[in-house]
């Protein structure tokens, strides 16, 4: 009951329920397990859960690796990870790779330098534990985050030969995906002739990691060369027309999206968010012709343009709070307000060029300031407990103004703060965001 009330965010429930055990039910560790589990899945803070495992140590229940796995997956701070090895170290338990998997995911919600990700892989090796692919892919998005691609192409040439383990394509998929988020174009090839030396064949996600490195490194003619290769041999997924046009839109090439998002339109269903691109791509390049056509295309196509919703649940409900463009609740309006005011002083730049430039800047950036995932977020920073997490989910494709927001918002307020997108889930902390600006 625990476990389930946390999966649908509501973790109070699961508090609640602890709280009234008869006596003749006494905790252990695998109910604490278990609330502990309801607490980080369902978003609750962290705060929360140094409450719990203070309450644990008080009645004497003794913890196992998995009870320290569970606390690391809601912690995101770097010293009380260390804390909680130091405890596991004096209590005589060895960590297991369960732990440590947790372990590295925390050092990268912390945004930890890149020798924190090597102090974990070095323990692993002093317990002697046999690791697997899924740690490494942990490994590598960790020392994605802290921007250190020279750490993934290591770890890439290392993994066979050092850790005698067999990478696969998974393993492979991220670190190339890491260096596409840098921009890391020389780490990203480095990492491919590797790849092609081991016999391990791309899948269709691979492809858009590799079609992603060559757009955000400024490559796109090469990018487009390998889309089309590619798309002759297999179907691409959304994400790939996506990089393309994301691509475009970096360095302004309105022909180019407009030739792609054709060339989507040709092969089959193309979601809202590759009209999206291609109509900002041609609104940034001054082409108000491509942009018109955009959405000509769009309506001519029948892919509605969805009025835009997001969502948040209750805390104490775990009900979808829904919201809608405009202001048009002034109790949420002036959450919007705090939430701005605070954003702007921490160094958010609206970014006025999404609307007509024929309006003023005054009304763009009023609109800009009602986008509903603002509305959603600025809500749930007056209702969510101190520190907590924040999942917003969305209808349609994030746009670049509330992508820079959340970014902001997450360092200002100190949240692990998460939109999940028509296209991909966003993990913003620290003021930085897990797409590495590419989407």
């Amino acid at each position: 009951l625990f476990k389930a009330a946390g999966r649908v965010g509501r973790w109070p429930k699961a508090l609640d329920l602890f709280n009234k055990l008869p006596e003749i039910l006494q905790p252990n560790r695998y109910t604490y397990t278990a609330l502990l589990d309801a607490v980080v899945h369902g978003g609750g803070p962290q705060t929360m859960l140094f409450a719990l495992w203070n309450d644990m140590q008080r009645t004497g229940v003794a913890a196992d690796p998995q009870l320290f796995s569970t606390m690391l997956q809601g912690c995101s701070d770097a010293a009380v990870a260390d804390e909680l090895l130091g405890d596991m170290d004096w209590q005589g338990i060895v960590p297991n790779r369960e732990v440590l998997t947790s372990l590295v995911g925390c050092y990268r919600r912390a945004g930890a330098p890149t020798a924190k990700a090597w102090e974990a892989l070095k323990l692993a090796k002093c317990c002697g534990l046999a690791l697997d692919c899924q740690f490494f892919v942990s490994l590598v998005i960790a020392l994605g985050f802290a921007n250190d691609t020279g750490a993934v192409v290591l770890l890439v040439q290392s993994l066979r030969d050092v850790y005698k383990v067999k990478p696969d394509v998974f393993f492979y998929t991220a670190a190339i995906a890491q260096c596409a988020r840098a921009g890391d174009m020389s780490g990203a090839e480095t990492i491919i002739c590797q790849m092609q030396r081991d016999g391990v064949e791309p899948n269709e996600h691979t492809h858009c990691a590799i079609i992603a490195a060559y757009s955000k490194a400024g490559h796109l003619k090469k990018a487009v060369e390998y889309f089309d290769l590619t798309n002759k041999e297999m179907a691409l997924p959304i994400e790939a027309y996506c990089s393309i046009l994301s691509g475009c839109r970096a360095v302004l090439d309105n022909k180019c999206a407009l030739r792609i998002l054709k060339k989507a339109r040709q092969q089959g269903p193309v979601k809202s968010a590759c009209y999206t691109l291609t109509r900002q791509c041609c609104a940034m390049a001054g082409d108000d012709d491509g942009a018109a056509k955009a959405d000509t295309w769009q309506k001519r196509d029948g892919v509605p343009t969805h009025i835009p919703t997001s969502t948040v649940d209750d805390p104490l409900t775990g009900e979808p709070i829904a919201f809608q463009p405009g202001n048009d609740d002034e109790s949420v309006a002036a959450s919007v307000k705090t939430m701005m005011a605070c954003v702007k002083s921490a160094g958010y730049d609206p970014r006025l060029w999404q609307y007509d430039p024929q309006i003023s800047p005054e009304e763009r950036e009023e609109r800009l300031k009602y986008h509903t995932e603002k509305k959603a977020l600025a809500w749930a920073l007056q209702h969510f407990p101190q520190g907590s997490s924040i999942t917003v989910r969305k209808t349609i494709r994030c746009c670049v103004d509330c992508h820079n927001t959340f970014k902001v918002a997450s360092s200002a307020y100190g949240r692990t703060l998460r939109i999940l997108d028509q296209v991909r889930m966003h993990e913003f902390t620290a003021g930085k965001c897990s797409c590495g600006d590419w989407w």
